[in-house]
């Protein structure tokens, strides 16, 4: 009896004073026995965790899983089911059903691995709850019901990346609200499920790490219980902070009777997009099909557009009424003094009635689209990559790209000239155009070793309503436009395998900015791009390995600081960090893409993992 009133009052201090009365111990899980979090033979200390207990969670083959509180088990010596903090081991995965309550003192850090809460769960956390605190692994969170609560800030992307999703249950952060990419960690908020409930936020913007922080609201709800904070939740909608699942739109509702604002996602209407190629494009062997290459295949996969494929010859007779669309692409297929693009046409710059990606950037000299130019095309381009000035690298347009491993961004694996796909007719993949007169806003945002002056550069280009074109006062846009300066042949070539996601992903943020859709904060994953085709050219000079043995995956000749990024073929991240050593991990079964980002450059690489 007095045994049991001691250990029930020292339970009593620990949940009083947090670890004050009583240094923690940590008890690490072994799995030796099997995955049953309340036996005391998976544990190191052979006994489950106590309230004084710090708990760490290693990766090993059995994986804990609480089903049942642990005051509920015929011998337990841990009758009010707590524990002092939770740490789960880079590559570890521990699943919740059950109460647990978390009652250090001081804030609870998190670690890297996987948490699964499921319903049934009740995890009460004291102080702090910070996700994503190792700085060279991304930790995942999976609520998918039950009841998460932070007695203080929930921060998710502390010293490291975290992915937090919400796919049901109830999730609540009672004081100080949520906080997303802290220090140097990226954090994202799916929002898929159940209710999510705030009484503050705060989205981080690192100056070195653009897009650190993001909520993705899906089919859940976010609570956000502080009417006074409308105007800083409607800043973070417009600078896409909080931005709605694919194909929906974002409904921000405040209740002033209440004191509450509520976001949630509805179905939205899809932009009609009109991708135009030049009849007769051609088809090289393995080259992707007219109406079926990489860019109009990405696009119609995406919820948010209805694409309409047309062929037209270089007077535009085939054109539709743009008005009947919200964007129109005009693919470089077009020869660059076709009528569609001079003064009159249907695509020129002044005469363009909805917003425009220009694909053919050989079109903007003198006596062609412009009319008064000095632009030129300089010779021998054969660059696969651009860079992109730091102080560019927040623009929309990069959005999902990661510039932790410099600043040179992969567009193709090797370069071609014809638009049939083939390498043919010469190299080049990047068809920039230089000296030419563009005023203050439309500079190129990225440069080559051809183009030194992005003020008066075609490479990658925003141009806003109101820009000239030329000298020529009267070649001026009414709508906004972007500029690509990408082959079409480079695109097609190996049928989606020679064009990065990089390079799709600047695509994709193009037709989301100009359609006026909140542009998405993840890189689009082109699972077919291999970075290298059969001529055999690297991509860059990356020295970096990524390759997969079994189930294990291994980095190998670092030579320098590297940013690893896995994700899964749906485009989902599925794990995150930077190295300075060979390295190893575990990784389950299935097929993945790695990009690899060192200040050499960035390069992809296939895995498929057994």
């Amino acid at each position: 009896m007095k045994t049991t009133l001691l250990k029930n009052f020292l339970s009593f201090c620990t949940l009083i004073f947090g670890v004050g009365m009583i240094n923690a111990q940590v008890i690490t899980w072994t799995g030796t026995t099997n995955t049953d979090f309340g036996t005391g033979t998976n544990w190191d200390l052979g006994t489950i965790p106590v309230p004084a207990n710090d708990v760490s969670i290693a990766p090993v083959t059995n994986k804990p899983i609480l089903s049942a509180a642990l005051s509920s088990l015929p011998a337990t010596t841990n009758t009010l089911d707590y524990i002092s903090h939770l740490t789960l081991q880079a590559d570890s995965e521990l699943t919740l059903a059950a109460k647990l309550w978390l009652y250090a003192g001081s804030g609870n850090y998190f670690g890297a691995g996987k948490l699964n809460i499921e319903t049934g769960a009740d995890i009460n956390i004291r102080n702090q709850g910070r996700f994503g605190t190792n700085a060279t692994s991304t930790q995942t969170v999976n609520v998918n019901g039950g009841i998460v609560n932070t007695k203080n800030q929930l921060i998710i992307g502390d010293a490291g990346d975290c992915i937090f999703n919400v796919n049901g249950g109830t999730v609540t952060s009672t004081l100080n609200g949520i906080l997303l990419g802290n220090y140097a960690g990226r954090g994202t908020l799916n929002i898929n499920g159940g209710l999510t409930t705030i009484n503050a936020i705060d989205i981080d913007e690192q100056p070195s790490r653009p897009g650190t922080g993001i909520i993705v609201v899906n089919g859940g709800t976010l609570e956000i219980t502080n009417a006074a904070l409308e105007s800083k939740i409607n800043g973070y909608v417009a600078n896409g902070k909080i931005v709605p699942a694919g194909g929906k739109t974002l409904s921000v509702v405040t209740d002033y009777l209440n004191g509450k604002i509520t976001i949630t996602a509805v179905a939205g209407t899809a932009k009609k997009v009109l991708y135009l190629n030049q009849i007769g494009v051609g088809q090289g062997t393995g080259a992707s099909a007219p109406g079926a290459d990489p860019v109009i295949t990405m696009l119609q996969s995406d919820a948010n557009f209805e694409v309409t494929y047309i062929e037209s010859d270089q007077n535009g007779t085939q054109i539709p009424a743009l008005s009947g669309f919200d964007l129109v692409i005009a693919q470089e297929t077009f020869s660059s003094g076709a009528a569609v693009f001079k003064p009159g046409g249907k695509l020129g710059v002044k005469d363009v009635t909805i917003p425009i990606i220009y694909n053919k950037s050989y079109a903007f000299r003198d006596g062609k689209a412009v009319t008064d130019a000095d632009a030129s095309v300089p010779s021998s381009q054969t660059d696969v990559a651009v860079t992109v000035d730091p102080l560019n690298q927040g623009n929309e347009l990069f959005r999902g790209i990661s510039f932790a491993g410099g600043n040179n961004v992969a567009i193709f694996g090797s370069a071609t000239a014809s638009d049939n796909g083939t390498s043919g007719g010469g190299t080049k993949s990047i068809d920039a155009v230089i000296n030419l007169d563009i005023t203050a806003g439309g500079q190129s945002l990225a440069t080559t070793t051809y183009t030194t002056d992005p003020a008066t550069s075609m490479v990658i280009n925003y141009l806003p309503s109101g820009t000239r074109l030329g000298t020529a006062t009267t070649d001026v846009l009414t709508v906004n436009a972007v500029a690509l300066s990408f082959s079409y042949g480079a695109t097609i070539m190996g049928n989606g395998a020679n064009i990065s996601s990089q390079a799709l992903t600047i695509w994709r943020n193009a037709a989301y900015k100009l359609t006026g859709l909140v542009v998405p904060n993840s890189l689009y994953v082109n699972s077919a791009y291999s970075g290298t085709l059969s001529l055999n050219k690297k991509l860059s000079n990356v020295s970096t390995d990524v390759y997969a043995i079994g189930d294990r995956v291994y980095v190998s000749n670092v030579k320098s600081s590297s940013e690893i990024n896995i994700y899964s073929i749906t485009g989902a991240l599925v794990k995150s960090f930077k190295t300075n050593n060979d390295t190893n991990f575990n990784l389950k079964s299935g097929l993945y893409i790695a990009t690899v980002k060192t200040f050499e450059g960035t390069k992809s690489v296939k895995l498929l993992t057994k």
